[in-house]
């Protein structure tokens, strides 16, 4: 639903009302989701088949903790990957 109310925006060109908008509101918006997210992905980056509420040790698989601290680290470590160097000649 979401998606269709900014596909209905962007094509009525009503984007530029998020200038009216105060940057504390924007900031608590995006905080309050990222943390909905890493909220739902708890329990996937613990390997558990339900959710949190049915939480026990044994449960844990563990290599999916290792496989999305891992993921995290490609995730962090890619804009240094990917950032070109300030040379411009390859033979200098």
């Amino acid at each position: 639903m979401a998606g269709a109310i900014q596909v209905a925006l962007a094509t009525l060109r009503l984007g530029g009302l998020v200038h009216f908008v105060p940057f504390p509101v924007h900031a608590g918006y995006i905080n309050g989701s990222a943390v909905l997210m890493v909220g739902a992905m708890i329990p996937h980056a613990l390997g558990l088949q339900g959710s949190m509420a049915q939480f026990d040790l044994g449960q844990i698989r563990w290599l999916a903790p290792f496989i999305a601290l891992a993921a995290l680290a490609v995730a962090l470590r890619a804009p240094k990957w990917t950032v070109r160097s300030r040379r411009t000649c390859w033979r200098c």
